[in-house]
Parts: structure tokens; C-alpha cells; sequence
């Protein structure tokens, strides 16, 4: 990290992805609503395909993400830690009801 990034965050992909390189994590948010090509409910979530927004907290200089799913007819309101993505996808159980990683306030 020799320029000081820690992050970079972009969105307009329309699905979660999340990589680091060098020590930077580079994380693109992916849809809030917008069409995602067909993709029905429960399909594709291991591959970032699911509606969604990004919680961010800073705390004495650490910055922390939540994902939120949608829930309802978009989606199951998993929420997870978004450390707990690479670019393989979830590093957790997605059939798991009990997945909500609150975030702090």
C-alpha cells in the first residue's frame, strides 16, 4: 500500500464481487434493483448475483462492511461480513436462516 488506498469500491456490475491485490481489497456492489439479466430468486448468490446494499462503518481508522440481501420477494436478508467473500465467493454456509451479521452503529 505504498499510496495509502485501503479500499476501492464501485458499483454499476450488478453483482457483489470482492478481491484484494497488494494489499488493496477492491470491492464492486452490485445491484440495489436494477435488472440482473434474468436471474431468478435464490439463483446465482454464490457468484454475487443477488439484490443487495454495502453498510460501511470507520472506527478508529478501521473500515468494516456489511452486505445486506434484500429480502421479501428479492432475496432472503442474509446479511454477512463482507470479509467473509473472495473472489471464490461465500466462505459460509448460504442455506444458513441464521446468517445476520448485524452492524454496529
Amino acid at each position: 500500500m505504498k499510496s495509502g488506498v485501503q479500499h476501492v469500491i464501485s458499483g454499476h456490475g450488478h453483482r457483489f464481487v470482492r478481491i484484494i491485490r497488494d494489499g488493496v481489497t477492491y470491492m464492486e456492489v452490485g445491484s440495489s434493483g436494477g435488472n440482473m439479466g434474468g436471474v431468478k430468486r435464490g439463483e446465482g448468490f454464490n457468484e454475487g448475483w443477488f439484490y443487495h446494499h454495502i453498510w460501511a462503518r470507520v472506527k478508529d481508522g478501521r473500515v468494516t462492511f456489511t452486505v445486506k440481501e434484500l429480502d421479501g420477494m428479492f432475496g432472503q436478508g442474509r446479511m454477512f461480513n463482507a470479509e467473509d467473500w473472495d473472489e471464490n465467493g461465500p466462505h459460509f454456509d448460504i442455506s444458513d436462516p441464521g446468517i445476520k451479521d448485524k452492524p454496529q452503529t
